[in-house]
């Protein structure tokens, strides 16, 4: 539909949904979207909903970003919304690490078992995953809302949510993650996390109302490396 977005190039209009993506796996070698699923790089203000993404994936030891069923790379502002995902090969959903990334909406999705590979990298063991890049005003701006997220796999390092804040980025602006219910059930690999944030930097941020319980012989719900988030942000109810 041209009348969609109004006042956008065309490149910039498309939209993926009511589609079924199964069973694609290693395309060729060095492709950054060998997983398979669905991949948008450089459209910007792309839709992606209401699809069925599943089974995707085959062996590979990269360790891109890329790397997921539903992948936005140098793109800004997507929205990911209702959405089911399930059996990925690694991250369920992610946002590539580049200036071109940020802005991106992912709501209401729902995601069944990830990291099928085993992978040991939190870019690769997230049900989503995102990086902001750089310290301008679009570092960041990303929702993460209302996403359901769950697995049964025990001894695989799993993260429901990976908030990546790399050494070029101090901080993450204008983000919200919130009202997402993540439960990993059963599993007992001391590096998995319900929620990780590696850095206590943000500006005009907030996480909270997030209910996140990880059940196993070692249960962390949430991993803050070398920062302390107790008195700052409500986290869960």
């Amino acid at each position: 539909d041209s009348t969609r977005v109004k006042g956008l190039p065309a490149p910039d209009r498309g939209t993926i949904q009511n589609s079924r993506s199964e069973f694609n796996g290693n395309i060729e070698y060095g492709d950054s979207f060998d997983k398979g699923g669905i991949a948008v790089q450089g459209g910007n203000f792309a839709t992606i909903r209401n699809n069925f993404v599943s089974s995707n994936g085959n062996v590979n030891l990269a360790t891109d970003t890329e790397d997921a069923a539903i992948a936005l790379v140098k793109c800004h502002d997507a929205t990911v919304d209702q959405n089911y995902v399930v059996n990925s090969s690694r991250n369920a959903i992610s946002s590539s690490y580049e200036p071109e990334s940020y802005g991106h909406k992912i709501i209401r999705n729902v995601i069944h078992t990830w990291n099928l590979e085993g992978a040991v990298s939190t870019q690769n063991t997230a049900a989503i995953y995102i990086s902001p890049f750089g310290n301008t005003p679009n570092s960041g701006r990303f929702r993460v809302h209302n996403n359901t997220i769950y697995s049964n796999q025990s001894g695989v390092y799993l993260v429901g949510i990976q908030v990546n804040i790399p050494y070029t980025s101090d901080f993450l602006n204008n983000t919200s993650i919130k009202n997402n219910l993540i439960y990993l059930k059963g599993n007992n690999h001391r590096g998995t996390r319900g929620l990780r944030i590696n850095k206590n930097r943000f500006v005009a941020s907030v996480i909270n109302n997030n209910n996140v319980y990880v059940e196993g012989a070692t249960p962390r719900s949430y991993h803050y490396v070398d920062t302390d988030f107790f008195t700052k942000i409500e986290m869960f109810r």
